[in-house]
């Protein structure tokens, strides 16, 4: 998992893969690789990577790789995901799985 972080720390959110763009020679957006990239597309909105302002108007973050499941636990520890959905856990039974 990626978390997408701007440069005033503020985290954008976290995603399961990164849409790397570029400026195509039309001028309109493009999937290319990470190393091409002058920047990313998160939910619908352009943001230009660290290094390169291509990208007018767009504010500039970070991709940082995460473990996204022990950030989870993390935050459900902390008190810190109340919002996040949590399924409960079957009990198990002598015949199998059970609501409960």
């Amino acid at each position: 998992m990626y978390r997408i972080i701007t440069l005033d720390g503020t985290e954008l959110g976290m995603t399961d893969s990164v849409l790397y763009i570029k400026i195509t020679e039309s001028g309109s957006f493009a999937p290319t690789t990470k190393d091409e990239a002058i920047g990313v597309a998160f939910r619908s909105t352009p943001y230009n990577l660290v290094g390169h302002s291509d990208i007018e108007g767009a504010d500039t973050v970070v991709v940082a790789k995460c473990d996204g499941g022990a950030l989870v636990l993390l935050r459900l520890r902390d008190g810190d995901g109340a919002d996040l959905p949590v399924r409960p856990v079957p009990q198990i039974r002598a015949g199998g799985y059970g609501d409960g």
